[in-house]
């Protein structure tokens, strides 16, 4: 039997492993790392996550042109060496600051 070994970079406010949750069958679509988690569970493995902080980055404030967040995770990825077991894709470096929702007015409504 052998054992994959795979890296996921996120980013979180809160912190990641108040956020990341696999209890819960519903988020699995939620992140490439929760997708990866559950497709293991489904071959009747069992995922053993690690966690490491790579950097600590301020959250967004409103009014703010840029994320800390998001442009050090977009940064990370780009440093990561073993591009093979990164399960982030490259759809990551184009998506928006999900982070700015929270201060838009329409959700205050």
């Amino acid at each position: 039997d052998t054992t994959d070994s795979f890296s996921y970079i996120g980013i979180s406010e809160p912190e990641v492993k108040k956020r990341v949750s696999m209890k819960y069958r519903e988020h699995e679509q939620d992140t490439e790392l929760s997708k990866k988690f559950w497709e293991m569970k489904d071959q009747g493995r069992i995922p053993v996550l690690k966690w490491k902080i790579l950097q600590f980055a301020r959250p967004y404030q409103n009014g703010r042109l840029n994320c800390d967040l998001c442009l050090s995770e977009k940064l990370q990825i780009i440093k990561f060496k073993d591009n093979q077991k990164l399960l982030n894709k490259k759809t990551e470096f184009i998506s928006k600051c999900r982070h700015k929702r929270k201060f838009l007015l329409e959700r205050a409504l």
